[in-house]
């Protein structure tokens, strides 16, 4: 070994010997920082509101270490709830070095608020709900409260809603909804359609849980009683369905959503089933079970193109009325055919409707809220209705496929238009082009 190797042997070994002791007595001295603790926490603002409706929606404790980060979070967190017109949390010294109060400043509410809303479904048509007053948190208890009057060209209503969101002061909640409406329900017979009118007012009652297992889950009552307006050519087919019928229904379900993302997901999933039954004893006049099923998924590819597919289907039993039934055709059933084009008179107690779809977004997502601004859409669709003296068969369905763009609005969510050809041919019709609001599934 020649001598210059050996000096260079010395220098490397000097070198990170000094390296390791400056590092050793580095970590001798140096002190980690010292961990903040929530002394109290302190509400401003709160001129009716009760403390408890804060405490129960925020994560911050006194005695625990206080995370920067969850400033932020727990201000969101109140933001969400819209309970308030504005929140702002920050903190001051506490009595001693160490401690910290947090400091939770709120404006409330001091009148009701009011909203305007729009939208299209298969069964409601195109409405306006001009007129909807908010009054959440009115009393001080975190209650939510609702008027809405919803105008539109098949339904109007009246509704006023009630929801108490931690019932005696646990995790569960619970909702109620008064209404009275009025809606049209189209028939085909002999390729002509004929509109019945049906009145209807009742009461909805729903039982949840925010958090846990529960949480997947609901209880569900209603009683609604129904008037339809006799249109004579309807008289002999729909015959106990003309007249006055009372629903009362005792209903439950599961409910999963796994989506990334609600207004635009590209992974997850999102299901339901849900189980009902009119009986006499719950205030009915007529007695049917029905069962209800809805699974979406979602897949994206190539970090841009998604998959989603959809599979919905129920079956009932034949007691029910025809405005309890099930429908075919229209831009949120079966597109390629229009709105319940394909319902058998007297509509159907059995259904099932495939949906695929290949999502193309164009541009960058927005950063104010989730989602594209434009997507383009190729879709294939398939779907099936049946009377209860039927049994369902899959050469039954028709099919359909088509393209769609999607823009989306600043106050009325998504525009939807689709263009769909029908693979099954009923009245020579190529094409059918729909123009609806929201997400297809």
């Amino acid at each position: 070994m020649n001598i210059h190797t050996q000096v260079k042997k010395i220098f490397v070994g000097l070198y990170f010997t000094l390296l390791m002791s400056t590092v050793t007595l580095y970590s001798q001295s140096a002190k980690p920082p010292q961990a903040l603790i929530i002394e109290k926490i302190e509400i401003e603002g709160n001129n009716k509101t009760k403390p408890y409706v804060i405490e129960k929606y925020i994560s911050l404790k006194p005695g625990n270490e206080l995370v920067p980060s969850e400033l932020l979070e727990n201000t969101l967190l109140l933001q969400q709830t819209e309970l308030f017109k504005d929140v702002d949390i920050y903190t001051r010294p506490g009595s001693k070095k160490g401690l910290v109060i947090v400091v939770i400043e709120i404006i409330e509410n001091k009148w009701p608020t009011y909203r305007f809303e729009g939208g299209h479904g298969d069964l409601n048509g195109w409405y306006l709900s001009p007129i909807i007053f908010r009054m959440d948190n009115f009393f001080g208890h975190g209650n939510y409260f609702s008027y809405t009057w919803k105008l539109g060209n098949r339904v109007t209503g009246n509704y006023f809603d009630i929801k108490e969101p931690n019932l005696f002061n646990s995790k569960a909640y619970i909702g109620f909804q008064f209404f009275g409406e009025h809606q049209d329900y189209l028939h085909y017979i002999a390729n002509k359609d004929t509109i019945e009118t049906v009145f209807s007012k009742g009461i909805r009652i729903k039982l949840g849980a925010n958090t846990g297992m529960l949480k997947h889950t609901f209880l569900g009552y209603r009683l609604v009683g129904y008037r339809p307006k006799k249109v004579k050519e309807l008289e002999p087919l729909l015959q106990d369905d003309y007249e006055n019928r009372v629903v009362g229904a005792l209903s439950t379900g599961l409910i999963t959503d796994t989506r990334d993302n609600t207004a635009f997901p590209t992974s997850g999933i999102w299901g339901a089933v849900t189980g009902e039954v009119a009986l006499k004893y719950l205030g009915s006049n007529t007695i049917f079970p029905k069962l209800l099923f809805d699974f979406r998924t979602y897949k994206e590819f190539a970090s841009k193109p998604v998959y989603a597919f959809h599979i919905k289907g129920g079956i009932m039993g034949n007691k029910a009325p025809y405005y309890e039934r099930f429908y075919l055709g229209g831009a949120s059933s079966l597109r390629g055919f229009s709105f319940s084009r394909l319902t058998p008179p007297g509509w159907g107690t059995k259904q099932l409707i495939i949906q695929n779809e290949f999502r193309f977004p164009i541009g960058n997502p927005e950063t104010d809220s989730p989602g594209y601004k434009h997507t383009l859409v190729l879709f294939y669709d398939a779907g099936g209705i049946w009377m209860s003296d039927q049994i369902p068969i899959l050469f039954d369905l028709y099919h359909t496929i088509g393209a769609g763009y999607r823009l989306k609005l600043p106050v009325f969510d998504i525009l939807r238009f689709d263009i769909a050809h029908p693979l099954n041919n009923i009245e020579n019709d190529l094409l059918e082009f729909h123009i609806s609001l929201g997400q297809t599934f």
